[in-house]
């Protein structure tokens, strides 16, 4: 066909090839055995490690500034959040995606500390300095890495605070890039129900950054807006040692008993064998405990991971001391190490 002037022309490209892990195949989204910590280089739209390719790179990225020692750090942590990233979403019947892609066009000079942020947001992520390195963390279901109460908390006493109502969204326009109308800018809604009927009617805007399906854009806005609506509030608390492993990102148990109206959380103060297949855990306090009610005592073993043991009853009982199977015990808490009761009808929250 003849034209009257040269044509508009545009291209689908799978884009720079980037620093990913050498048993990494990006195309199936496959990791082959165990990772050794090197690099291949090759096309990715996960997003972890397109951030890390922007940090490492010396022509484009941070490569120049940030030294290669602070990587090693980082390298680990992205290698689990970018299987996470990986991992398949279900859309329908017949339909499914990689949970977390990023594919945009960075094209113009950008603050270092506001472009990693904004490619840290396509996981729900943050980046932060640990020593002489980086880490990185994604917000995502874990197991909590330590149980608080007043008996580690210095005074004992929780602060909470929570936003005004007015600043609570349960709506949102979310934009996002549509393949299948040349990667324009396509507009998707988003709305809660639930925090509609609370809180009422607000929108937000929010721009999925590299995001190219709508369902992974509706996820974004879903995240955003139920984080606001189901989880607004902050808890602030002064700790002590016990504290030194816990790192931005991890979940904590809090049993509060000014929230909860019962104690249910302490110290240790003895353990004794029964020598017949059981061990008494003595407790700091009186603890009740209702019938049929499925209740998990956790014991912080001495390397500070938590061990849970089904300590249900089929009758009420109220006392300081509870019986465990000695086969539960795989290691001994010491004397002193806390201890959380969670029954089914008060169990601790989650922050």
């Amino acid at each position: 066909d003849d034209f009257d002037s040269i044509p508009e022309r545009a291209y689908d490209v799978f884009g720079l090839m980037s620093s990913i892990p050498s048993n990494y195949d990006p195309y199936n989204r496959t990791y082959s055995g165990i990772w050794d910590g090197t690099f291949q280089t090759n096309w990715t739209d996960n997003p972890a490690w397109i951030l890390y390719d922007l940090i490492k790179n010396k022509r484009y990225g941070l490569g120049e500034n940030i030294p290669e020692s602070y990587l090693e750090t980082l390298k680990w942590s992205l290698y689990s959040i970018a299987q996470y990233c990986d991992e398949n979403i279900t859309i329908t019947d017949e339909i499914s995606e990689p949970r977390y892609t990023c594919s945009c066009v960075i094209n113009s000079q950008q603050e270092a500390y506001d472009l990693l942020n904004t490619i840290v947001s396509t996981f729900r992520g943050m980046l932060y300095p640990v020593g002489e390195g980086l880490m990185a963390v994604a917000d995502r279901l874990t197991d909590p890495v330590i149980n608080v109460g007043p008996a580690n908390v210095i005074d004992g006493m929780f602060v909470y605070r929570g936003p005004a109502r007015r600043t609570i969204h349960t709506a949102a326009y979310v934009t996002w890039n549509n393949p299948d109308d040349g990667y324009k800018l396509n507009t998707a809604l988003y709305e809660n129900q639930e925090g509609i009927a609370r809180y009422g009617y607000k929108i937000d805007k929010i721009n999925a950054v590299g995001a190219c399906s709508k369902s992974l854009a509706i996820r974004l806005a879903k995240w955003k807006i139920l984080t606001e609506v189901m989880a607004p509030d902050t808890v602030t608390y002064r700790a002590s040692f016990d504290h030194l492993n816990v790192m931005p990102g991890d979940i904590i148990n809090v049993s509060d008993p000014a929230y909860t109206s019962e104690e249910l959380i302490g110290r240790i103060l003895s353990i004794t064998d029964n020598e017949d297949s059981t061990h008494t855990v003595e407790l700091d306090r009186s603890v009740a405990r209702i019938g049929g009610d499925e209740s998990i005592l956790q014991l912080t073993l001495p390397d500070q991971t938590i061990l849970s043991i089904d300590v249900s009853v089929v009758s009420t009982t109220t006392g300081t001391e509870i019986i465990v199977p000695s086969a539960e015990l795989t290691t001994m808490p010491v004397t002193g190490a806390m201890w959380l009761l969670s029954k089914e009808t008060v169990r601790p929250r989650m922050w």
